[in-house]
């Protein structure tokens, strides 16, 4: 890994690395019926006030406006798809590569706004629909083992966070940021809703995001945007750099076997409800475990069996997380597992 690179200890994955960004804003005309445009945004559901007259701006200069107080982000190319001043989506596919290839920083982030495929989330320019498999074709071609940051506010862009999510359960990765690390695939997807939805204009760049010390933070899985007006959308943050082993050191990862370790499981929840607390006695003296149970419903049978009876060793049933001395494991213990597995 870089030594540009570190991993941030209480977020777990990796921050304070340069990138170069990309803005793409596709509002063109297409007679596709399968092209969904976002919904208008209405000026009194601007709820944020950091940006001045956010309700006067356009979404380009929002976005620009947003990047521009990240220090560790520089935006360098901005392509703007217009009715009747429409790029075709080679020409788009071309600026997409010779960014990348021009790109010297540990990091890129692409943002794209504008019009999404039905279903399928998929950008949309003259021409054709630029997917979710052709954009990852162009990182591993151009930019593996750098980190790569797709910012999509269109309709349906969760499903591109979810066909990450396949992708790299189909690569059998573990999930955890040292192995996606290992395979040279350092993505992070911030989606403005889910994969059914169809969000509003401007409402992800205003209020989807914000500015901390560590730079420019997006809301992600979990969180609701809503507008007071009977409108939500619901973003998806997927980020394969973030660490899920509680161990910073890789060669110390727990992450071993895929099947123990899914994307898809620790995105819906899955992994995080096999992590069991257990306090207990270790040579008469108290202590307790931060245990992963094996992703197998015998062994979880069995598990709570022993338990029951007061006398179990959780490394026979699982991977211990994490372990120590005395009744309750200290916070920083707490907020790290909860990074961890989320």
């Amino acid at each position: 890994m870089s030594q540009d690179y570190k991993f941030d200890s209480k977020y777990g994955g990796i921050s304070g690395y340069d990138q170069d960004c990309m803005i793409i804003a596709s509002f063109g005309n297409h007679a596709d019926p399968s092209v969904h445009r976002r919904r208008k945004f209405e000026d009194e559901d601007v709820k944020n006030n950091e940006i001045p007259h956010a309700h006067a701006r356009d979404d380009v200069s929002i976005v620009k406006y947003r990047l521009s107080r990240d220090s560790h982000r520089t935006v360098t190319t901005v392509l703007v798809d217009e009715p009747e001043n429409e790029r075709d989506k080679n020409r788009y596919v071309e600026e997409i590569e010779l960014f990348l290839e021009r790109c010297e920083k540990p990091g890129a982030t692409i943002w794209y706004m504008g019009h999404g495929q039905d279903g399928s989330g998929d950008w949309c320019f003259r021409g054709g629909f630029l997917t979710f498999r052709e954009l990852l074709s162009i990182y591993i071609k151009l930019f593996r083992g750098k980190i790569l940051t797709l910012v999509i506010d269109s309709p349906c862009s969760g499903q591109w966070a979810y066909a990450l999510i396949e992708e790299l359960d189909r690569l059998e990765v573990p999930a955890c940021g040292h192995k996606a690390i290992q395979r040279g695939i350092l993505v992070k997807i911030f989606a403005s809703c889910q994969r059914h939805e169809i969000p509003r204009e401007r409402f992800y760049s205003v209020d989807g995001c914000m500015i901390e010390d560590r730079g420019l933070v997006f809301f992600g899985l979990g969180s609701t945007l809503s507008s007071g007006n009977d409108w939500e959308q619901h973003p998806v943050h997927v980020n394969t750099t973030r660490l899920s082993c509680m161990r910073k050191d890789t060669a110390k990862c727990r992450a071993v076997k895929h099947q123990e370790w899914k994307w898809k499981d620790k995105i819906s929840g899955e992994t995080s409800s096999r992590v069991y607390l257990v306090r207990g006695t270790d040579c008469g003296r108290p202590a307790w475990h931060y245990v992963l149970l094996r992703a197998d419903p015998d062994n979880a049978k069995e598990f709570h069996t022993r338990i029951a009876k007061g006398t179990v060793d959780v490394a026979d049933f699982g991977i211990v997380l994490a372990s120590g001395w005395g009744d309750d494991p200290p916070e920083d213990v707490k907020q790290q597992l909860r990074i961890s597995i989320r």
